[in-house]
């Protein structure tokens, strides 16, 4: 199949609190890979934020694309698993890609890039979101192809709503705004809780029944390029992971240690890897030392170049 052209992702930027003027629209934050599909012919590939095609891990969302009545079409949106209530969880996720299953797998999709030769990028969001529901009424009923819901501002606090439903936090999107590539302030996050992209950098031996490793050493790079360490995680992971992770650590395994000394960092049983993977946690907060507190495992990052991740404001 000819590569069809991928367009970079528009990203939002991190702010405190939502706006609440009324040409904003807001969606619910999903914890999940950042998927765009493009449809050409008949065939369809889906792209991560890196470029990657990872249209053979998700073959039946790109099934499915692959029947809406176009000739071409570009979507972005996110890949979430989801459990028998509707909630999203990121290591689900993971554990189904890994397992191959497609249980409980949808696509939410937010935007519509192109359409049929038309580059709809420099219309307001508004109009994009417009063509983007008259496209997706033709998919079936059972689809696993959504159009990810929005809600207005009532005067009350939208990350509380998203806390109850075990949620990362709120989009906000300006309903005239063009789709511009790259962070910018047409998109805006608010964070439910704390979470941070981080680097391995090492593992540390398993104690007692442990099994696999015991924590994770992690790293983040700051603006000139240079690797932090940033602490370790030792909580969050079933037994499953753990295996999966040690076979993946071995295999980067090397003598080179890849930030400098550090206090803080295990003085034995320190094993070093190549900075190549990267993982999501669930912190506290940032200490004085600029090291984790109270961090939690929630995935692995595979959608991720590991040069790339810095520390979110």
């Amino acid at each position: 199949m000819r590569s069809a052209p991928f367009i970079p992702f528009s990203l939002a930027r991190s702010v405190e609190a939502a706006p609440q003027e009324r040409e904003w629209l807001h969606e619910h934050k999903l914890d999940g890979y950042r998927i765009e599909a493009v449809l050409r012919d008949g065939a369809v590939q889906l792209f991560t934020r890196n470029a990657h095609d990872w249209s053979a891990k998700f073959s039946r969302v790109a099934s499915e694309l692959a029947t809406l009545p176009v000739t071409s079409a570009t979507l972005d949106g996110e890949i979430v698993a989801v459990d028998s209530r509707g909630t999203a969880s990121f290591q689900r996720l993971q554990q189904r890609i890994d397992a191959g299953s497609t249980v409980g797998v949808r696509y939410h999709v937010f935007d519509l890039l192109a359409v049929d030769g038309m580059d709809l990028r420099r219309q307001p969001l508004r109009v994009r979101r417009q063509a983007l529901r008259a496209l997706l009424r033709y998919k079936p009923r059972a689809s696993v192809i959504r159009a990810t819901p929005t809600f207005a501002l009532t005067g009350g606090d939208p990350l509380q709503q998203a806390r109850a439903r075990g949620l990362e936090g709120v989009i906000c999107k300006r309903l005239d705004a063009p789709y511009v590539s790259g962070r910018n302030g047409g998109w805006l996050k608010v964070k439910a809780g704390r979470r941070q992209e981080m680097v391995v950098i090492g593992f540390t031996d398993p104690d007692g029944t442990r099994e696999g490793f015991g924590a994770l050493l992690l790293g983040v790079y700051d603006s000139a390029g240079v690797l932090h360490y940033s602490g370790k995680v030792g909580t969050g992971f079933d037994r499953s992971t753990l295996h999966d992770l040690r076979r993946r650590l071995d295999a980067l395994q090397t003598r080179t240690r890849p930030i400098a000394p550090r206090n803080g960092i295990p003085a034995s049983s320190t094993h070093w890897v190549k900075p190549v993977l990267v993982v999501e946690v669930a912190f506290a907060e940032w200490t004085d030392d600029q090291l984790l507190r109270q961090p939690v495992f929630k995935g692995v990052r595979e959608d991720k170049d590991a040069t790339q991740i810095r520390r979110e404001p």
